[in-house]
């Protein structure tokens, strides 16, 4: 049995392991299951009208294809962006805050479900209830597999368990494919701060603390329980490579104190909601933390489309890849192309938006004859490198010869004309001495006249010393 099967079978036992919990019972006409807080809840009929009061709820309905049952939402409510515009078209009706929603106004839309959360007051919850309307409570997860659980739980309660099957199972899917991907990579410290002034982070038993994890990451305040509030010196004092914020003042905060030189991390700005709503966009987050943690992990994820290449070259002429690749994630930025061929890898960067197309262009050369694989993620060609006949041998020896005769001709060109110089700067080197020596020849000549003026001159003196003597002695 492989892997892949292996890994299947396993991924549809964790789903059913999730169903199970919460089934309690199907009876009659209606259905009957166990909410968040051990509720027994019967919805008797399949629901037509929905109303949320959690913006991760209502993104689960409506990642599961149940927005047209949806008819009441709360203001937080905005995603995906379809929910909004069918609140502007009356379609949806807003029922008030994400804590304080108008009872008024869900009764007035006369729902046949409602689901409520854990940070609503019980009154509020026993009131609906009061009515004869069925109230699913959800307590915030607080864990990815209570993702899970809570999208089961909805799709159970809606009487759509195969979607929320299909659904869970695809976000499994992709959460096991970034996780595998990071596995191997050496963890890197982070922390998530969610709120500076004071500072709340995100400790141990908290999902984000999981998705950290699960993107390469060890959570700085692993040793904190929950969500939990720090003081600025003990951020300085764990000072975490990697600091995540969801907050543009929470980044500008902590980008001030690394200006101060207090902390030294790298500071990540990631979008608020997929990381804040535990939710279906669970994955998104996900995604979005591997970036910033492993941002080299994450550039390498690319789906290869095609691959250009010509069919057959001659040896040694460069051979020209076309890479054509996808971004198949949720972020746009920087992709690195990888190519193989002929057992060397190549590189290129693309950038591309999410879910944008683009190509890679690589140049690389064949020696020898013979088939070149030429790979790029799993697609793949091949290039032949065809053997030259006895005629085209000749022709190119011929052009080789041809090649270095003229190099041998340059050379011998380069070299007279060098040794013209040399032999005119000893010429002019020649002419330089004959000068100087005729110069010196001169002046010896003046040198040997001035010595026999001044021998004459010396006899004459002599003499005349002389005669003056012998005068005297007469």
């Amino acid at each position: 049995m492989n892997m892949r099967r292996v890994a299947l079978i396993v991924l549809l036992l964790y789903v059913a392991a999730l169903a199970f919990p919460s089934a309690a019972a199907v009876g009659g006409r209606g259905v009957v299951v166990v909410d968040s807080f051990g509720r027994v809840v019967e919805v008797p009929e399949k629901p037509a009208r929905i109303i949320s009061l959690a913006p991760s709820i209502t993104e689960t309905l409506f990642a599961m294809g149940l927005g047209d049952m949806v008819v009441g939402v709360t203001s937080y409510c905005n995603y995906p962006p379809l929910v909004l515009e069918l609140v502007e078209e009356g379609r949806i009706q807003v029922v008030g805050e994400f804590v304080n929603p108008s009872l008024e106004k869900i009764v007035a839309l006369d729902p046949d479900l409602v689901f409520a959360h854990n940070l609503l007051s019980p009154e509020l919850v026993e009131k609906i209830e009061g009515l004869g309307i069925p109230v699913v409570a959800i307590r915030t997860p607080e864990s990815i597999d209570e993702i899970y659980q809570m999208i089961m739980l909805i799709g159970r309660a809606s009487w759509e368990e195969k979607r929320s099957t299909e659904l869970v199972t695809s976000l499994i899917s992709k959460t096991q494919f970034w996780r595998e991907l990071t596995r191997e990579v050496k963890a890197v410290d982070a922390a998530y701060i969610v709120s500076y002034g004071p500072i709340w982070v995100a400790g141990s038993g908290t999902y984000i603390s999981e998705l950290i994890e699960f993107a390469g990451g060890r959570n700085a305040f692993s040793d904190k329980n929950w969500w939990t509030s720090i003081s600025e010196e003990e951020l300085v004092a764990r000072d975490p490579s990697i600091l995540i914020a969801s907050d543009e003042g929470v980044y500008e905060a902590l980008r001030n104190l690394k200006e101060k030189g207090l902390i030294h991390g790298e500071i990540k700005l990631v979008s608020q909601d997929p990381i804040n709503r535990p939710g279906p966009r669970v994955v998104d987050a996900l995604e979005e933390l591997v970036k910033a943690i492993h941002p080299q992990v994450w550039s390498r994820v690319v789906e290869t489309l095609s691959i250009r290449a010509p069919r057959e070259i001659e040896p040694n002429q460069p051979v020209k890849i076309v890479v054509e690749v996808r971004n198949p994630g949720l972020l746009e930025g920087v992709k690195s192309v990888e190519l193989r061929f002929d057992g060397e890898v190549y590189f290129k960067e693309v950038y591309l938006k999410a879910g944008e197309s683009g190509v890679a262009e690589f140049e690389v050369s064949a020696e020898g004859p013979g088939a070149y694989l030429i790979e790029s993620g799993t697609s793949h060609t091949i290039c032949y490198v065809r053997e030259k006949s006895r005629e085209e041998e000749m022709i190119s020896l011929q052009q080789s010869l041809l090649k270095e005769l003229a190099e041998v001709k340059s050379r011998g060109d380069l070299l007279r004309n060098e040794l013209g110089n040399l032999a005119s700067a000893i010429n002019a080197q020649a002419a330089s001495v004959n000068g100087a020596l005729a110069e010196i020849k001169n002046f010896m000549v003046i040198v040997s006249a001035i010595s026999v003026a001044s021998l004459i001159l010396l006899i004459a003196v002599g003499v005349a010393v002389a005669k003056s003597r012998r005068s005297r002695n007469v």
